[in-house]
């Protein structure tokens, strides 16, 4: 089997992570072996935050160690990764690497921030990337099929605030400076 990598991204809301659950599920039902690792830590156990069920033929781990990932990888074909966004840099390496090996590499995750910032990790994973799927949500405020950016609902200047609909929402490009935000 030839390796490659694929990534998935787009603004919260707009289904990345069951894109990607889509996509391992088939391999799995393929007869190949699955892992998918997820950085969320928004629960003790391993989770993956979807609203689709997880297919029973997938192994999850819970980890945002890039070498855990490269260890663990070793015995399976397809390697899925979600919430790419919170692992540092050094994962982009670790998942070419097993690309290179032969192993279907899936990565999901945000490719900016609320403030439109990009995350480097994300977009340095498109630059080993042989195919990419940039997902758009539904604004919130208006309506659009094309919003593209996440917007945060609560004050915080934070970069990374863990959370779903009680603190982001997806906007198009004209609606993300309106409304004000909600106090913490």
């Amino acid at each position: 089997m030839k390796g490659y990598v694929h990534t998935i991204m787009g603004p919260m809301f707009s289904g990345k992570t069951s894109f990607l659950l889509h996509e391992l599920e088939r391999f799995a039902r393929a007869g190949r072996k699955v892992v998918l690792f997820t950085a969320d830590s928004r629960a003790d156990n391993p989770v993956v935050h979807s609203q689709r069920p997880l297919y029973q033929g997938i192994s999850v781990v819970k980890s945002r160690d890039a070498d855990r990932i490269w260890d663990e990888s070793r015995a399976f074909d397809v390697v899925g990764v979600d919430e790419v966004q919170f692992y540092e840099p050094t994962v982009v390496k670790v998942l070419s690497g097993l690309a290179m090996e032969g192993r279907i590499v899936l990565a999901s995750g945000l490719d900016q921030d609320f403030r439109a910032e990009p995350f480097m990790t994300t977009l340095r994973l498109v630059t080993e990337s042989e195919k990419l799927t940039r997902l758009t949500s539904v604004c919130q405020n208006c309506g659009s099929l094309m919003a593209i950016r996440t917007y945060r609902k609560v004050d915080s200047d934070g970069r990374i605030l863990e959370g779903a609909a009680e603190v982001y929402e997806a906007r198009c490009r004209d609606c993300m400076t309106m409304g004000p935000r909600l106090p913490v």
